[in-house]
């Protein structure tokens, strides 16, 4: 009924019950779309809306914690058939939920309603037990073992009321002179991933890569600023600056006398272990022998940030958009060193606005990036539909793809 009169009647409507019960002359069936009966309703019978106290409706702090789960899941890189079937594992012990995988996607829906990417953001905290000096005279040149992620993002951005962000990250590696880059979009809940080496870029690293390398000596070890947009018209355009821009410095984590305390729980135990055993049976190791032994017991390999410089974008106050949307952080402006970092990443790489970027149009002209980007035709994608409006910070979790 109400269905009909929707169509007649330009308003909302809804049901409302003055009894526990309530009874339809006609009875009615209600399928999906393979056949399969999902309700049935017997002529003459009396029904009851009552409360599922084992599913109730998601709040919105649960809907909040399940976002959560499904940007890790994204972060960490699991494939896109299986992020929902994880996080569906990882419920119960904070979400009171007995639904499958299917009714925990359905009653979550589109998340929750205050989506703003400030608030799933979570910035990475720089290991200081490098020195700055050793950092700068030995790892961030050509040779080193630091490796540099960069990465542009374009976030909470509905144009048309459809989501359209865009994550890129370059990771150049001093050790082999190398870069690759990752892209990442997810545009009306359908999810793309593609990984590419930039081919241009690439040829002339030698070169170029040192000017990179010496602009980030300078900067503090753990830093934010910001970028006031005065010409975009609103926030959900293209033709806008990058959301957040983000330079993070990751080193090798050996153990020695100043990097002991950063390691976890299992290879500290693993190490105490071993100097028990040495202990007991009395043998006696040269000191340097011991430090290479505890490297081979723990992994070396496992990449952690020590250098990072993050800059967001706030909207101005030019349009009607930037008055309503505020930024939830007061503006920083960037220090003298923190500008140069970044103005040389960005000629470096050959980034320009989001529009240029992205072939998103606007009259813009494509931007060396994204030039580049097209050269390589090896370039490898993975793809997914009907993942929520949620844009991972990306390759936030460290060592994910140093491994």
């Amino acid at each position: 009924l109400l269905s009909d009169l929707d169509d007649q009647i330009d308003k909302s409507w809804y049901l409302g019950l003055r009894k526990t019960g309530f009874n339809w002359s006609n009875g009615f069936t209600e399928e999906d779309d393979v056949g399969q009966i999902l309700a049935a309703v017997e002529p003459g019978g009396t029904y009851t809306i009552v409360m599922n106290n084992e599913n109730p409706p998601l709040s919105e702090k649960s809907k909040f914690y399940l976002a959560q789960l499904v940007i890790e899941e994204l972060q960490q890189g699991t494939p896109f058939n299986q992020v929902w079937l994880n996080v569906h594992g990882r419920t119960h012990s904070n979400i009171r939920c007995n639904r499958n995988t299917e009714q925990l996607i359905e009653a979550y829906d589109t998340g929750p309603s205050k989506s703003n990417w400030q608030l799933f953001y979570k910035p990475l905290i720089p290991e200081n037990w490098i020195s700055q000096s050793s950092l700068n005279d030995k790892e961030l040149v050509l040779g080193g073992k630091a490796r540099i992620d960069v990465y542009y993002r374009a976030l909470d951005r509905y144009p048309g009321g459809n989501a359209d962000f865009l994550t890129v990250c370059y990771t150049f590696d001093c050790a082999t002179t190398s870069v690759v880059g990752r892209e990442y979009l997810n545009g009306d809940g359908y999810h793309s991933f593609v990984t590419f080496r930039p081919e241009k870029l690439s040829r002339n690293l030698n070169q170029i890569l040192p000017e990179l390398l010496n602009s980030l000596k300078d900067i503090p070890r753990n830093s934010e600023c910001t970028l006031l947009d005065s010409t975009s018209r609103d926030s959900d355009e293209y033709d806008t600056e990058w959301s957040s821009q983000e330079i993070v410095v990751f080193m090798p984590r050996c153990w020695t006398p100043s990097s002991h305390t950063f390691f976890p729980s299992k290879d500290k135990i693993t190490i105490l272990t071993f100097l028990l055993s040495l202990e007991r049976s009395s043998i006696k190791l040269p000191t340097v022998l011991i430090g290479l032994i505890f490297n081979f017991l723990v992994p070396v390999d496992y990449y952690v940030p020590v250098m990072r410089l993050h800059r967001h974008c706030i909207m101005g106050e030019q349009w009607d958009y930037g008055r309503k949307r505020k930024s939830m952080t007061t503006e920083i402006k960037p220090s003298t060193s923190q500008l140069q970092a970044l103005s040389e990443v960005d000629k470096v790489i050959g980034m320009g606005r989001v529009n240029e970027f992205s072939d998103a149009g606007d009259g813009a002209r494509p931007c060396p990036a994204r030039l580049d980007v097209r050269l390589d035709v090896t370039r490898k994608g993975t793809e997914a539909f009907d993942l929520p409006y949620l844009q991972p910070m990306y390759f936030n979790t460290a060592a994910l793809h140093f491994k």
